[in-house]
Parts: C-alpha cells; structure tokens; sequence
C-alpha cells in the first residue's frame, strides 16, 4: 500500500511541476514581443511584426491566443501553447495550420524559437 501511495504522490508531483514550467513560461511570454532577427539576420523595420501574446491559464491541448500586427497595419489572429516543461511552442492559425518549434532561450526581454517549415528557421523576438 506504501508503496502504491508513493507511486501516486510521485506521479502527481510531476504532472504538477510539468505545468508549473508550461504556466511559468506563458506568464513570461505574456506581452507584446517584436521579431528583430530571422536566420541570423536583423529585419527591416518595414519587416518587423509586433505580436501581441494574450495572458491566459494554460491547460493540457488548450491554447492561448496572439495577434500578430503587420507594417502594412493589417493583423492575424493565431493561437499558441507551451509544453514540454516550457521547452516547445505551437502556433495554430485560424484555419488550423500547426507550426511546431523550440523555444532556445526565454528572458524576460529575449525569446529565440526554432522551427522547421520546409527549412530550419530561428526567430528572435524582443519584449516591447
């Protein structure tokens, strides 16, 4: 029976600890956050999008929403998450698109994700 309650408590920590990382990165990506850098290279000011990454409570395959505001004025609506101990972020637009990627380093100013889409792609991002 020890043995059985050890099990259980153990699991339930982890789980907890798991969405504990998830939650805490979402708290630290909440916010409007510039992309400055594509591949190394720094964007143009006529190229750079401005998302802004909405506060939200993250639970299991739920997703959070951001809106990405365009140099021509024009916006997007997405949605994303964070899993994998606050490791791995997932965009999802609107009409259900799924990109996949690496968060590398989160800051409270800097966020660096890798993805592939066709090729490996890293964007940077600074906090407004």
């Amino acid at each position: 029976m020890k043995k059985v309650l050890f099990v259980v408590i153990a699991t339930c920590t982890l789980i907890l600890t798991s969405c504990n990382k998830d939650q805490k990165a979402i708290k630290q990506i909440e916010g409007k956050w510039k992309s400055v850098s594509q591949d190394g290279q720094t964007l143009d000011p006529d190229d750079q999008t401005i998302y802004n990454f909405s506060s939200c409570k993250l639970k299991d395959s739920e997703y959070c929403d951001v809106t990405a505001e365009y140099s021509d004025d024009t916006y997007e609506n997405f949605e994303y998450n964070v899993t994998s101990d606050g490791t791995i972020m997932t965009w999802k637009t609107e009409d259900g698109f799924i990109l996949t990627g690496t968060i590398d380093e989160l800051t409270d100013t800097k966020l660096t994700w890798t993805f592939s889409f066709f090729d490996t792609s890293t964007i940077i991002f600074e906090k407004q």
